[in-house]
């Protein structure tokens, strides 16, 4: 993630003045769902958390995506999963290409917003205005991810 958005490159910033990483929950969610892949690639008989698992924790918890956008806001095991829901959602719907394309969208110079937007389809205003309901509401979550919202 830091490589392909040429962080230290760019120090750190987007054209726009903002922390060029993107939002810590898509930092922290991408981290745990490629993560996941990986186990899963060696243990067939893992499957780790599903949609449905995460969206419990989501409603148990109701902590919003901006409450994760700080760097140091996702920081316990609630939150992460939480993060790794909305990574989920998104993959879900654009790939897991797309979440390797928005940090080289970044890495190209396209401000958040844009490099969001091409990456998933969708705007990173809308996405964090409907998670509440993607995030608690399993039929909303699957239209989504099969790009019919």
């Amino acid at each position: 993630q830091h490589v392909l958005s040429k962080e230290k490159e760019r120090g750190g910033k987007t054209l726009d003045g903002q922390m060029l990483m993107g939002p810590a929950w898509l930092l922290e969610g991408t981290a745990e769902y490629f993560e996941l892949r990986y186990w899963r690639a060696r243990n067939p008989n893992f499957f780790g958390p599903s949609v449905a698992n995460l969206q419990q924790i989501y409603r148990e918890n109701r902590v919003s995506l901006e409450e994760l956008e700080a760097f140091g806001s996702v920081l316990n095991l609630e939150r992460y999963r939480i993060a790794l829901l909305a990574v989920e959602l998104l993959a879900g719907r654009a790939g897991e290409g797309a979440l390797i394309d928005f940090w080289r969208k970044l890495g190209a110079g396209q401000t958040r917003e844009a490099a969001f937007f091409e990456a998933f389809g969708v705007g990173l205003s809308a996405f964090r205005a409907d998670f509440s309901e993607l995030g608690s509401n399993y039929p909303a979550a699957v239209k989504f991810t099969k790009s019919m919202d």
